[in-house]
C-alpha cells in the first residue's frame, strides 16, 4: 500500500497531478499502445527511430493496445507499484525488528538532502521566492527520494534495486552472480542508474576476487542476462555518440556549498554514529566517491548524468543512516549525534512534502492527445533544446542486425498536446 500510495501522488493513474516530465513519458506510452510496432518519426526529411529506454512503458502499452489507452495508465501505476513492494520486501531483510524497518521505511522514502536551505540562501542573496520544486537551487541535483518516483519512476526503481542487491550482496543474503544477474535487464529501464550501479558492482567483484571466493554461477548468471539484454543494448547506443559525454569544471564554492548540504553531513553520521562494520565503511567511502565526483561529469546538455546515476549511492546512504540509527538505538552515547542527524533529516524531509503539496494543490494532469514528434515542439524545455539525441535517432544508425523497417511513420501534429494548461490549481 505504501508504494501504491507513492505513485499515486506521483500522478499514475492520473489521480493526481504529475510533473512536467510525464508530458513526455505520456506522450510514449500513447504511442507504444496506439501505433502498430515498430514505427518511427519524419523530422523535415530526416526518418529517426525512438531510442529511450521503454521498459517501464511495454506491459503497460500492451494493455493499452488491448483494452484502451485509460487502461495504460492503470497499468503502469499497479505495475511500477508491485516492483516497488519487491525493493521494499527485499530492503526489509536488512533489518531485524519490525521498529527498525518501519524507521527504515520512513528515512529512505523521506531522504534527501537539505535543500531548504539552499532555497533559503538563495532567497537571501537574490529575493527569488520560494518555487514549488525547491532542488534547483545549487550548481547540480541530488534529487530526493520521494522527487525520483514522482518525476523519474523508470530511473528510481532500476538505481533502489541495483542499491538493494549491493547492501544484501554484502550482508551475505545473495551471491555476487545473483547480485549481478538484473544489472543487464535494469538496461532498458535505466542506463543511467546502471552507470550508477557500476562502481558498487566493481567493488563486490573485487572484494569476492580477493578473498577467493567466485563461483561458477557468479559467471555464468550475470552471462545469460547479458545475452539476453544484448538486442537492447545496441538499441540504446544507436546514435547515442550525438548525445555527448564530458567532464566539466565546477566553480569552487558552490560545488563545496552543494556538497555540504547534499552529502557531507549524512556520510559522516553515517560513519561516526556507532561502530559499524568494516564494510559498512568501505561502502560509505565509496558512496562518498561517487558522489563528490558525479557532478563533474555532464551528459547531453543537462543534468541528468548526475541526478540518476547518482540513485543508488543515495539509496545505500539512506539505508546506511537507518543502521546508524539502529546503533544508536543499543549504544546511548550516540543519542546526541543521532539526534543532530534526525534534525537533517527533517530539514531534508521538507523537499518531498513540497513535492506531495504540489501534487494535492494542483489538478490530476490531462490526457495526452499528440505523438512524440509533436510533444518535442510543444513541451517547453524541448522546445529550447538544440538536439533531439536525447530521445530519437536516425533509422541509419541503428545497427543493421536489429534495425526494423517501420510500419507506421508519425509526423508532426497541428493539434495540442492537451486540452488546457498542465499545471492548474485544483483549489
Amino acid at each position: 500500500m505504501v508504494a501504491l500510495a507513492i505513485f499515486i501522488l506521483g500522478g499514475e493513474g492520473r489521480f493526481f497531478y504529475a510533473s512536467p516530465d510525464w508530458q513526455v513519458r505520456d506522450s510514449v506510452l500513447r504511442d507504444l499502445a496506439v501505433y502498430r510496432w515498430p514505427f518511427a518519426y519524419r523530422f523535415d526529411n530526416h526518418i529517426e527511430l525512438l531510442r529511450a529506454p521503454l521498459g517501464m512503458y511495454l506491459l503497460p502499452a500492451i494493455v493499452g493496445k488491448a483494452f484502451g489507452l485509460a487502461t495504460a495508465d492503470l497499468a503502469l501505476l499497479i505495475q511500477n507499484s508491485l516492483f516497488l513492494t519487491l525493493i521494499f520486501g527485499l530492503g526489509s531483510m536488512l533489518f531485524t525488528t519490525s521498529h527498525a524497518r518501519a524507521r527504515a521505511l520512513v528515512i529512505v522514502i523521506f531522504f534527501s538532502g537539505m535543500d531548504v536551505i539552499g532555497q533559503w540562501l538563495q532567497w537571501h542573496a537574490n529575493g527569488h521566492p520560494f518555487p514549488d520544486h525547491i532542488e534547483q537551487w545549487g550548481i547540480t541535483q541530488y534529487s530526493s527520494h520521494i522527487t525520483q518516483a514522482f518525476w523519474v519512476p523508470m530511473h528510481a526503481l532500476s538505481g533502489w534495486l541495483g542499491g538493494v542487491l549491493f547492501l544484501l550482496w554484502r550482508e551475505k543474503r545473495i551471491s555476487l552472480g545473483q547480485m549481478y544477474a538484473p544489472v543487464p535487464l535494469l538496461m532498458l529501464m535505466s542506463p543511467l542508474a546502471v552507470m550508477g550501479i557500476l562502481p558498487f558492482a566493481a567493488y563486490a567483484g573485487i572484494v569476492t576476487l580477493w578473498k577467493r571466493e567466485l563461483r561458477v554461477n557468479d559467471v555464468l548468471l550475470p552471462a545469460i542476462t547479458t545475452l539476453l539484454t544484448l538486442p537492447a543494448i545496441l538499441y540504446l547506443g544507436a546514435g547515442s555518440g550525438e548525445v555527448g559525454l564530458r567532464i566539466i569544471s565546477l566553480p569552487p564554492l558552490p560545488y563545496m556549498l552543494f556538497e555540504l548540504l547534499e552529502v557531507i553531513p549524512f556520510v559522516a553520521g553515517a560513519a561516526l554514529i556507532g561502530s559499524p562494520s568494516t564494510g559498512e565503511r568501505a561502502t560509505l567511502l565509496l558512496v562518498a566517491a561517487c558522489l563528490l565526483l558525479m557532478p563533474f561529469v555532464q551528459l547531453g546538455e543537462g543534468t541528468d548524468f548526475t541526478m540518476r546515476t547518482s540513485i543508488p549511492a543515495l539509496a545505500i546512504l539512506a539505508v546506511q543512516i537507518s543502521r546508524a540509527f539502529d546503533r544508536a538505538a543499543t549504544d546511548r552515547t550516540f543519542r546526541r549525534p543521532a539526534i543532530i542527524m534526525a534534525g537533517m533529516l527533517l530539514l531534508g524531509s521538507v523537499t518531498g512534502m513540497v513535492e506531495i503539496a504540489r501534487a494535492a494543490m494542483n489538478k490530476p494532469s490531462p490526457q495526452v492527445h499528440c505523438n512524440m514528434a509533436t510533444s518535442i515542439y510543444q513541451v517547453a524545455y524541448l522546445r529550447q533544446s538544440s538536439s533531439r539525441a536525447t530521445y530519437f535517432a536516425a533509422l541509419d544508425d541503428v545497427p543493421g542486425v536489429i534495425r526494423p523497417q517501420p510500419s507506421t511513420i508519425l509526423s508532426h501534429e497541428t493539434a495540442r498536446c492537451w486540452d488546457r494548461p498542465w499545471q492548474a490549481r485544483r483549489f
